[in-house]
């Protein structure tokens, strides 16, 4: 989602003023046709407000496609574009024969649109929030290369990558997010059934509590007297931070920039998302269309403002007539080795190849950091967990050490 911005303009003698969502306040001389007065950067209007959040409750009921049957069907429907079977034929075998519902009705409308004269990226625009930015650039490239089946080919093998990873991903935090959840049990039941029981007895023979019990009966009373409204404030304040994550492009680039200096986010968030941006890259050149062009179109699929403004401003640079491998290193993109190896693509003439060895590094890179996310959040739960146990231990047993002496008192 972009800012909208108030326009005042003179057209034909004739002030005019209009309301434009626009990704960046340059593109407003390409939609105006006229002279420009002023510009003012504004919110969204009530009613597109009210539309947003609408969509956003209505995402959380919406059924997803199940992904493996779609990475299928993308895969069949390569096949029989690539053995010159028509489009519209292949799209409506694959309609009939899917077993997800979901998946026919996707198909189903995407040969709806075909009969209407439009293009199958059409389709993958209009189901955005099921297939992802990903699909609709590698589709859209298919269509303009007229290599559409070796253009869903290798959306399927993407597509089967990141779900690979996903598995990875959540194999690695299972360990971490079970001992945490079982710890937070614990201490909550502890917390509200066992300390409680120490303080009617050190009352009884006038004794005061450790400091430890103490804490856990304050963080008890807190619960008990505030969980609810504590609970309430975490689901607003998720909604919120959807919202606006979602429809205000100051919100997402401020997010988006904490993410990248958190130490084990930030290198999963950049090995993903320079391996696939320097994939779709390489698949736009090796097609022959213009570097320029190839950015505008893999800059798409990159989720991360940050990084995307970095890409805006490498465009920027290259039609100043600077080379694409300096431009890179000005903005500081991406590593001194892939640098490198773009730079020898440049001056080789084989752009494409170096582009996809330099995919393929940052591939690497991102298998090394999710086989090795484990051994980096042990450390962390060390801490944590030991913190916790050594405060349960305290507030628990510190006051049965010292009840034999208030009983003697």
């Amino acid at each position: 989602m972009g800012q909208y911005y108030k326009i005042t303009y003179i057209s034909k003698g004739k002030k005019h003023t209009v309301i434009k969502e626009l990704s960046d306040s340059k593109n407003i001389f390409r939609f105006i046709d006229g002279k420009i007065i002023s510009v003012v950067e504004i919110d969204a209007p009530l009613e597109i407000k009210i539309a947003r959040l609408k969509n956003m409750v209505l995402s959380f009921f919406q059924k997803s496609f199940d992904v493996d049957e779609f990475v299928s069907a993308i895969k069949q429907l390569a096949t029989l574009i690539q053995a010159q079977i028509p489009i519209k034929e292949a799209i409506e075998n694959i309609a009939e024969n899917s077993a997800d519902p979901l998946i026919s009705e996707f198909f189903k409308d995407a040969l709806n649109a075909i009969d209407s004269g439009l293009n199958l990226s059409s389709t993958f625009e209009k189901y955005k929030s099921q297939v992802g930015i990903l699909a609709i650039a590698m589709v859209k490239l298919g269509e303009k290369t007229g290599r559409l089946g070796e253009s869903l080919e290798t959306l399927a093998e993407i597509y089967e990558e990141i779900e690979e990873n996903k598995r990875r991903f959540k194999k690695a935090m299972r360990y971490p997010m079970m001992t945490m959840t079982a710890l937070a049990v614990a201490f909550t039941i502890l917390i509200y059934f066992v300390v409680p029981q120490f303080e009617s007895v050190f009352k009884r023979f006038g004794a005061n509590l450790p400091l430890p019990t103490q804490i856990l009966l304050g963080l008890e009373s807190i619960l008990k007297s505030f969980g609810i409204f504590i609970l309430l404030a975490i689901v607003v304040l998720f909604f919120l931070h959807r919202y606006y994550y979602d429809h205000s492009y100051k919100y997402r680039y401020k997010v988006d920039k904490i993410l990248l200096q958190m130490p084990i986010f930030s290198d999963i968030i950049l090995q993903s998302s320079f391996y696939k941006f320097l994939l779709v890259l390489k698949e736009l050149t090796a097609a022959g269309i213009s570097l320029v062009d190839s950015l505008d179109i893999a800059q798409e699929i990159l989720e991360n403002e940050v990084l995307k403004e970095k890409v805006e401003q490498v465009k920027i640079n290259i039609s100043k007539g600077k080379a694409f491998s300096t431009s890179l290193k000005e903005v500081g993109l991406l590593d001194n080795i892939a640098l490198q190896m773009i730079m020898a693509g440049e001056e080789s003439g084989s752009l494409d190849v170096m582009l996809e060895n330099a995919s393929g590094y940052y591939k690497s890179l991102f298998d090394r950091v999710i086989d090795g996310l484990s051994a980096k959040i042990e450390p962390i739960m060390v801490v944590v967990i030991g913190g916790f146990v050594l405060l349960l231990a305290l507030g628990i047993f510190l006051p049965m050490w010292n009840l034999a002496s208030a009983v003697k008192i």
